[in-house]
């Protein structure tokens, strides 16, 4: 609920964000989509990576043995590779946010200003 929530969450606000008015079913969808093609490949290789459920059937795949230790190791690059593309948006705004923010901070400061 944790991690699925989340990310829901923050790709529908993050599709509003970048999309705007008219683009923001197209991101999300783009976001949904990334979302559940990862997940088909991660379910495959998971799949292949893991213990069959008859011993000796399959003992090997890619001339790894099968075995429950890789799927938090086939995981770690795709959570590295998560982390540096936020590290790198992190601070990202959309165009339509930052005119916002630069009108906001304007009229603050035309309200701070002393009348002559």
């Amino acid at each position: 609920m944790a991690a699925v929530g989340l990310t829901s969450l923050m790709a529908g606000t993050a599709a509003t964000d970048f999309g705007g008015r008219k683009a923001t079913a197209i991101c999300s969808g783009i976001v949904d989509g990334c979302t559940y093609l990862g997940s088909g490949i991660q379910s495959f290789f998971i799949g292949h990576l893991v213990p069959a459920d008859k011993p000796g059937e399959g003992a090997t795949f890619l001339g790894l043995a099968r075995n429950w230790h890789w799927w938090p190791l086939f995981m770690v690059p795709f959570a590295i590779l998560g982390l540096a593309v936020a590290i790198k948006i992190w601070h990202d705004l959309p165009d339509a946010t930052r005119k916002y923010l630069k009108e906001v901070e304007q009229k603050r400061l035309d309200a701070t200003e002393p009348a002559n």
